[in-house]
């Protein structure tokens, strides 16, 4: 199987390789994976964490990290291997179509909890994006620099009509729209 490094920087850390029917696929590569139970246990002794329904998050700064290192925990309480497998897959797919988001530089731990294998893939993908935002581990998408820069919060802001107008003007119609934040 012949794999080559994607030349987009927002998948730099994906791999392509090709599969038997010879179409393309992306993968997270096994070095941006935690293996190694010591690095589980010192993002957990040394790092930072945010709990959810469904999942809980470890975050630890490493020097000299290029890029970032993910530890997927998936406990027998979440169901059967299969139940088990499904859950690491769905995380491994949401944090890779993530990956150009995330700050370089920190090794985290997705830990499911035992309601994760009930979840849907769009719950379980919210969940990660609120706990990785209050975490600091990703930009967000209206931060200057993040995916979909289009000028961020206050760009839109600056559009919309400033004061206590009437309701039936303001672009939404439920109410006078707040003015940007100085």
């Amino acid at each position: 199987m012949p794999t080559s490094r994607l030349s987009d920087a927002a998948a730099s850390s994906a791999v392509t390789t090709t599969d038997p029917a010879g179409s393309p696929r992306l993968r997270l590569p096994k070095d941006r994976r935690i293996l190694r139970r010591t690095d589980f246990l010192a993002v957990r002794q040394h790092g930072r964490s945010q709990g959810g329904r469904f999942l809980v998050l470890g975050v630890q700064p490493v020097a000299g990290l290029e890029g970032f290192q993910l530890g997927l925990v998936t406990t027998r309480r979440c169901g059967g291997a299969v139940v088990r497998n499904r859950i690491r897959r769905r995380l491994r797919e949401i944090v890779r179509l993530d990956q150009a988001r995330i700050r370089p530089g920190h090794r985290f731990t997705l830990i499911a909890r035992y309601t994760a294998g009930a979840a849907t893939t769009e719950q379980l993908r919210r969940e990660w994006r609120k706990l990785s935002a209050r975490l600091g581990l990703v930009r967000r998408e209206d931060q200057p620099g993040g995916p979909g820069d289009t000028g961020g919060r206050q760009a839109r802001f600056a559009a919309a009509p400033a004061g206590n107008e009437d309701p039936e003007t303001t672009p939404s119609g439920t109410g006078p729209s707040r003015p940007p934040r100085p």
